[in-house]
This record gives C-alpha cells, sequence and structure tokens, in this order.
C-alpha cells in the first residue's frame, strides 16, 4: 500500500470510528513513507502527527503510542542505534504535543554521550532549547546568519529545479521543499530572539516578528 493511500485510510478510520485500525495506518505511514519518497518528510512530521494528536483525543492508546514512538527514540540516539532523522522525529513530536522544550533535555544527553551526532542535530535542537530558555546553549548554536540563508536558499532551488527531472510521484514534493526551507528559517528566527539578553527587549522582537512595531511619533 503507497504512503498517500496508508495516510487517507488512516483519515478515513478517524471519521469512521475504526480507531484501532487508524493507528496501525498512521504507524504503518510513520515508519514507512520515507522509504517511498523522502519528499513525504514534510507531511510526516507536520500533518500526520497532527492526525495523531487528533485521534488520540478520541483514542487514548494512540496518544500512549505516540509517547512510545517518541520516547523509543530519544533512547535510540543515546544508545546509538539511531541517528540524526530520529532526533528530527523526537522534536517534530514534542513539537505537535506542544512540549517543544522537552526536546532540550535528551539533546543536552546526546553532546554527552554522543557528541558528533550533538553536532549534527544542533540546528534541529535549536527551537526546543529556545523554548526551554537555554539561552546561553542557543548562543553556543549559532550559524552564521548570511551564509546559512544563502545555503539553503540554493537548496531549495536546486531542490525544485530536481522536480521536473524525476519520476512523478503523489508525494507533495514541492511543498516538503518549501517546508523544509521554511523550518530552517524558523530556527534563524528563534536564534535572533534568544541572543536578546533582556527580557523585556526580548519580547519586544519576538513580538516584532508577529508585527512591526509603530516607529514614535517625534514630537516638535
Amino acid at each position: 500500500m503507497s504512503a498517500q493511500a496508508r495516510l487517507s485510510g488512516a483519515r478515513q478510520r478517524i471519521e469512521d470510528g475504526q480507531y484501532d485500525e487508524a493507528l496501525a495506518d498512521l504507524i504503518r505511514f510513520h515508519d514507512n513513507a520515507l522509504l517511498e519518497s523522502r519528499a513525504w518528510s514534510g507531511v510526516r512530521r507536520a500533518y500526520a502527527l497532527y492526525d495523531w494528536i487528533r485521534l488520540g483525543g478520541l483514542y487514548p492508546p494512540a496518544m500512549a503510542a505516540l509517547h512510545n514512538v517518541r520516547d523509543g527514540k530519544a533512547a535510540g540516539l543515546l544508545d546509538g542505534r539511531l541517528d540524526r532523522p530520529a532526533f528530527q522525529d523526537v522534536a517534530a513530536i514534542d513539537d505537535v504535543l506542544a512540549t517543544s522544550r522537552n526536546t532540550c533535555a535528551p539533546y543536552r544527553q546526546l553532546m554527552v554521550v554522543q557528541p558528533d551526532l550533538a553536532r549534527e542535530c544542533a540546528q534541529s535542537a535549536l527551537p526546543s532549547i529556545v523554548a526551554a530558555q537555554d539561552y546561553q546553549l542557543a548562543a553556543q548554536l549559532v550559524p552564521e546568519p548570511d551564509s546559512a540563508i544563502r545555503m539553503y536558499a540554493a537548496q531549495l532551488n536546486e531542490d525544485v529545479r530536481e522536480i521536473k527531472r524525476r519520476r512523478y510521484t503523489r508525494a507533495p514534493v514541492r511543498w516538503a521543499f518549501i517546508w523544509h526551507y521554511l523550518e530552517r528559517l524558523r530556527r534563524l528566527q528563534a536564534l535572533a530572539i534568544a541572543l536578546i539578553r533582556d527580557p523585556s527587549l526580548r519580547r519586544e522582537v519576538r513580538n516584532g516578528f508577529v508585527k512591526l512595531p509603530r516607529a514614535p511619533s517625534m514630537k516638535r
């Protein structure tokens, strides 16, 4: 069964109240979608996880299963069985659970027991480190922003050009590449906020990313 059919089937089974079958489909999609195409990466770490959360609200075993997946991958990272994609999965699951800061703890452990892997996962860990208000660690992981943005943009341009040269797939390839690019920029934004030390100033900067503050009027 294709990844698209598996995910669509899970969503239909949620609507039909077939919760155990929906959970099985979501687990299989999570485990196997990237074997079909890496373009499923964005959907797998975003929309499919939100479907899982929705199912978890209706069927508690699904929420328990999601936590087990997350904890199992965190353990596998620390003992060397898993690598960076697993860390990205942990960060994505923590994000949809609205517990992003929880990714910070396993990352700090990773820095001790698997330092090379920790360096590979640094940018994926950054949003959670900021969420945990560990600004000192965040500052250590700052990339050079201008070169990073140029590199990310060049990669997106190349990835999109390559779409027409590849065999057709129903996976949302273009969307996946755009999502990945925006996720990278979100990390840079998180860094820009984290590096402001004064709490009130940091809050103003954070709000400014949502709505640019109006300049004060100059009185004569």
